[in-house]
């Protein structure tokens, strides 16, 4: 069978479309995760055109951030996980599980009342 993120426990986000052609994917490993985008999530995300993927832990469009830190360029929230071509579930199936995107947890970034920036673990648990 061709490749589909949706059997693997990925999550499409059909609001999120910033290339043509790209559909972008979130991990549901949290009950948060619902196909909203939330651009203060941290989280495993793929992008998938035609059979290539890029898999990455971390923000989905790190440009969002800089309004929580202000003239403060902030860091960088992305790890690249994979990139390359998955063609089919079997492979998906092998590349996913060596990747452990279980081991990563959900967190989200936010500014407080005092202005000061927090990453903090999503409470609620897996799915």
């Amino acid at each position: 069978m061709p490749f589909d993120p949706l059997t693997h426990n990925f999550t499409l986000l059909p609001t999120h479309d910033p290339a043509p052609g790209v559909k972008f994917y979130e991990l549901k490993t949290h009950p948060s995760v619902t196909g909203e985008t939330d651009h203060h999530r941290l989280n495993i995300y793929l992008s998938h055109d035609k059979d290539f993927v890029t898999i990455w832990w971390g923000a989905l469009e790190s440009t969002f951030l800089f309004s929580l830190f202000g003239d403060i360029e902030p860091p960088d929230y992305n790890e690249p996980l994979f990139r390359g071509y998955i063609e089919t579930d079997q492979e998906a199936s092998i590349i996913l599980k060596s990747l452990h995107l279980t081991s990563y947890a959900p967190n989200k970034i936010e500014k407080t009342e005092d202005g000061k920036i927090i990453c903090s673990l999503l409470a609620g648990g897996d799915l």
